[in-house]
């Protein structure tokens, strides 16, 4: 195998390696902001019954 052969195939393979790493770490990213999303329309519901609550009372 020539020596530039050679250099081209292990470039090749750096690329997949890298490209398959970039995959797997993707849908790791994706959980996180779906779960930070959920998590602020969690506290968004919270924090509106909370303002429920307090007009209730005042109201009293």
């Amino acid at each position: 195998m020539e020596p530039e052969t050679a250099d081209q195939k292990m470039q090749d393979f750096e690329m997949q390696v890298d490209l398959t790493e970039r995959e797997q770490q993707k849908p790791f990213s994706e959980k996180a902001v779906k779960r930070d999303f959920e998590m602020i329309i969690i506290s968004d519901k919270k924090k509106k019954k909370k303002k429920k609550k307090k007009k209730k009372k005042n109201e009293k």
